[in-house]
């Protein structure tokens, strides 16, 4: 069977939606895990904190919810830690933990 070009058109119309509604459906499951109060809370947090802090947060936007697991459980071994900061990093932990 030979494809014309109205046929290669169409197959690629539908290839384009397809991976157009594949990247939809990615970023939505990013934006299952709330960071703000993460983010609000370490704010006046040690550089070092934040920093891990910062690089957890860019790793749960890219999906990479490892790393995001394994830098927020270093931060929570802190015992310098506020209980505002402690139970912040324990809800998103929680929330990767259930991804």
């Amino acid at each position: 069977m030979k494809l014309t070009a109205k046929s290669k058109s169409l197959f690629s119309a539908v290839a384009l939606v397809a991976l157009l509604a594949s990247l939809a459906t990615g970023c939505s499951h990013k934006a299952a895990v709330d960071t703000v109060k993460l983010e609000y809370s370490f704010q006046s947090a040690d550089s070092t904190n934040q920093a891990e802090v910062t690089q957890a947060i860019e790793a749960i936007e890219k999906a990479d919810l490892t790393t995001a697991l394994t830098k927020l459980q270093k931060v929570a071994t802190d015992p310098k830690l506020t209980a505002e900061q402690k139970a912040s990093v324990n809800d998103v932990v929680q929330q990767l933990q259930k991804h």
